[in-house]
Order: C-alpha cells, then structure tokens, then sequence
C-alpha cells in the first residue's frame, strides 16, 4: 500500500462506511464467538486503531502494524486505544498462548508468506481463542485498485477455509460480506477494460467519509452485517471467516 493513501486511510477510518461497516461485523463476530468480549485483543494490521477502539472492555489491546513508524497522524490517533508495536504478521513479538483473539481485516492479501502469518495467529492464541479473518474475493473482481492498494491475490473462499485449517484452527463461520461493493467492481474492471475510465481513477471512492451518500451507504453496510452475521451471505467482495483454536 502506498504510503500517500496509508496517511490518508488513516484520517477517515472513525466516518466512512466501508470502514465502520466491517468493524461492526468483526466486533459483532468476535463477541459471538467467545460468548463475552475478549480480555486480551490483538488487530493485525491496525494502522489507526479504530478496530481496537471498538473493544473498550479489554484489559489487554495490542495493535501491530508494519507501516505504523514514520505516520505522524496515525501516531496521534492511537493514543488510549492500548499498546501498538512496528512489526510482522509473520513475527508476532507476543509469547505462545496468551491472547484471546486475533484480528486481521484486510490484511492477509498483503502478505506474501501469508501461510506463515496463520501460524503466527495460531501460536499467540490461547486454546479456544478466535481468529477473525477478512480479506478480499475472487480473483475475477480484480482492478487497478488492487495493485494501488498492494494485493497479492483476492481469495476463493474454499481456499481460504483449507489455508486456515492447514493453520491448525476449525473454522466456526464463513460468509462472504459486501454484495454492494461487489458489483461496483465488477463496473469498474468493465469500465477500465474497455478504456472507459483510466486505471486508478476510482481510488478515493471508498475514502469517502461525510455527505449523504457515506450515511447511506453506512446503513447499506449495517443491515448486511446483520444479515451476514444471522444467515451468511451468498456472495460479496469481500470473505469473512471466524476460526477457533482447539
């Protein structure tokens, strides 16, 4: 990701809908999973913490990221969301067994030995502690955002579940989640395919974070975070998964 949009991201993570949808869907998942709300809480790939400001009653919030250094803003954004560390997915500088739930939303894609960022969840985790996972899907909604944003692959779900049962963790929930999103995609990769709008031209779209529109959209985004919580969703351009240590 480059680190223009990283400063940018940063700034609109507490209003855009995009944004404040998922977390809503992730903290919802991850409460559900456990039967109470985690004590010990790490966000892979936190940049700003706002997914971590979510679980408020947590004794312990841990917050990695390997573009946190150097971002002043994001810095000042941290501050009373708990404890945040510079490093890798794939070195997490945690001990064996003492975390209650990882988070990692819109991260995995990013990670070239991303087998081995499961293993690193699976080892700081406590038996019976959760995973929850959110990534990007198929490879067919792929577009020049995808590049500016550095993803190395979008996923198929049954590739997914096997990666992250090769990790050693039984998978509880899966459903895919942003059916809106999906066919804005699918637009904008016909768009650019026949020369209709220049690559990248679309790259601040899911930035937004005011207006009418963003309010309407947040909505859209909530009422499919219920439905994908009580029934799972069909389809969607983005995958969730929800996986248990045993």
């Amino acid at each position: 990701m480059k680190p223009e949009y990283v400063a940018h991201y940063a700034q609109i993570t507490a209003s855009n809908w995009w944004v404040r949808s998922r977390h809503d869907l992730v903290h919802r998942l991850t409460v559900d999973a456990l039967g109470e709300p985690p004590r010990r809480v790490l966000d892979v790939g936190t940049l700003d913490g706002a997914l971590l400001a979510r679980f408020s009653t947590a004794s312990v919030r841990l917050g990695v990221d390997y573009q946190i250094a150097g971002h002043a803003r994001t810095a000042d954004a941290l501050l009373d969301r708990g404890h945040f560390t510079k490093a890798s997915a794939c070195l997490l500088p945690f001990s064996t067994e003492s975390l209650d739930a990882v988070l990692s939303v819109d991260v995995l894609e990013h990670i070239e030995e991303h087998t081995v960022a499961l293993d690193e969840a699976s080892r700081v985790l406590v038996p019976g502690g959760v995973l929850v996972l959110a990534v990007p899907a198929h490879e067919r909604l792929r577009t020049s955002r995808d590049a500016y944003l550095g993803h190395l692959r979008r996923y198929a779900r049954r590739d997914l579940e096997h990666l992250v049962q090769a990790a050693g963790f039984r998978i509880r929930y899966s459903t895919f989640f942003a059916i809106p999103s999906m066919f804005g995609l699918l637009g904008l990769r016909l768009l650019e395919g026949i020369g209709a709008i220049p690559p990248n031209q679309a790259n601040n779209a899911a930035l937004m974070r005011s207006g009418l529109l963003n309010a309407v959209l947040y909505k859209v985004g909530s009422a499919e975070a219920t439905l994908a919580r009580v029934l799972g969703l069909p389809f969607g351009s983005s995958i969730v998964i929800v996986a248990v240590k045993p």
